[in-house]
Order: structure tokens, then sequence, then C-alpha cells
């Protein structure tokens, strides 16, 4: 038995409709999740020009032996004729590029050190809020998984090398 034109007609607007659904459910999600993964402090952004635009920093020469263990890192004293194409600030202004604006830490460490032997900038963000991210084992898990982000910079190219989060 044939179906009549306006009953297939019918079947492919709601077809049509239930798609158009789907579709803005799914970029509304996406917007969303790429909000909630924003590498946010929680803070409202300042007007630019306002004193508390830029979190305090320090720059600093690693001075002893350290292991990060979770990740089987060693920091050590660079040499003390090594000396950077790229300044600290220099350093900080590059690992500001990859992290982006909307991010605020509430400090900036820029240490030069030798990371596994290579001389190396570490720029630590402190205080943010680098948030859970997973399947379904970490729905019920909201918040940060850390508060910290490290961003390593190549002293001598000033290009970005990579970027880690432990703490």
């Amino acid at each position: 038995m044939k179906e009549p034109a306006v009953s297939r007609y019918r079947s492919r607007e709601i077809g049509r409709v239930v798609m158009a659904v789907l579709v803005s459910g799914a970029l509304l999600f996406g917007s969303l999740w790429a909000f909630q993964g924003s590498w946010s402090h929680g803070r409202q952004p300042v007007a630019a020009g306002s004193p508390s635009d830029e979190p305090p920093t320090v720059i600093r020469r690693q001075s002893s032996h350290e292991v990060i263990s979770p990740l089987q890192i060693t920091l050590d004293t660079p040499p003390s004729d090594f000396e950077p194409s790229i300044s600290g600030e220099e350093a900080i202004n590059l690992a500001w590029q990859q992290l982006g604006s909307s991010a605020h830490p509430s400090r900036v460490v820029a240490t030069l050190a030798l990371y596994n032997d290579t001389p190396m900038w570490i720029v630590a963000f402190e205080g943010l809020c680098v948030p859970v991210m997973g399947g379904p084992r970490f729905q019920n898990r909201p918040g940060c998984a850390s508060t910290e982000l490290d961003v390593k910079i190549d002293p001598s190219s000033g290009e970005f090398v990579d970027a880690y989060s432990y703490k």
C-alpha cells in the first residue's frame, strides 16, 4: 500500500525539526563546555589599565636541586655563565600568549632552570582553576583538578615548548 504524499511530507518536516533541535542542543552544549573549560580564576575581568590588571610577578634562577615526582621532572641550577637570549619578562609575555587573556592568576613566577638537564624558562601561573575534564567518571567532580599551570619557554629561541599542570 502506497503512503499518501501528505504523510511523507509531514515525516520529512518532523525529521527536519528533530534534526534542528539536535543541532541546536549540540551547539549549546559545546558553547557551555568551552566556557566551563576556560582557565579562569573565577574573578570578573577588570578594566584595562587598572592597578589590578597584572598579578604580582617573580623572576628567578633555580637555586637548588628539585624533583617533581608525579611527573619525573628534575629542576637544577643553570650554569652561572648561562645567559638566556630572552629575559624573564619576555618569557612571561610569551607564556601569556599560550594561556590566553581570560585567565586571572594570582601570581606569575618565571624560573630559569635546567629542566631535565636542558635550560628552560618555566613560567608558573599560580592560583588558577584548571577544570576537571574527562568522561563519565568525572561528571560528579566539579571544581579544579589543579591550581597551577607551568608553561615551558625555550630561553634561547623564545619558542613555546609545552605546558603541564600537577599542583
